[in-house]
């Protein structure tokens, strides 16, 4: 969760959505045994890198319980969990860039975990404007795109 805070805000939606809730319930169970796997293998970090790889494959469920939560979800609510996202994007984007620049270790202190997240190392806070604008773009197109598809106009 510290390095994919868009895994926890998916759940959260999935559970907040009464179509997803048992979709989400399938995906914390598969979860569990992944974690469970990964427990007890020898090498259970798979190596050094930015997260847990071995989460990858359990991910693109995830882009269906989003969408979906989305697609269900009220304008405004949809806007606030659109925006969650976009900060957690920027938190993952942040610890990345961190990491490739070597001012993130693989086993970083807490201070240094919050040095490299507030920008004081690692990626520099213009960066982030990109983020936004290319979110913001998402975002709006989706909406047009979605107004389209149910034959509404846009509030």
């Amino acid at each position: 969760i510290l390095y994919y805070p868009i895994f926890a805000l998916t759940v959260l939606a999935g559970v907040v959505c009464k179509k997803t809730r048992i979709l989400t319930l399938w995906f914390l169970i598969l979860t569990l045994f992944y974690a469970a796997l990964y427990g007890f293998w020898y090498m259970w970090d798979l190596s050094a890198g930015f997260g847990h790889r071995g989460f990858v494959d359990i991910t693109p469920l995830l882009i269906i319980i989003l969408a979906t939560a989305f697609d269900e979800f009220r304008f405004r609510v949809r806007i606030i969990f659109q925006l969650l996202c976009l900060l957690s994007t920027i938190v993952s984007v942040q610890l990345m860039f961190g990491l490739w620049q070597g001012t993130l270790s693989y086993q970083p202190t807490k201070s240094l975990f919050w040095q490299n997240l507030l920008g004081q190392e690692g990626l520099p806070i213009y960066w982030h404007i990109v983020l936004i604008v290319v979110f913001a773009a998402i975002a709006i197109s989706g909406e047009k795109l979605r107004a389209v598809s149910l034959n509404q106009r846009l509030p």
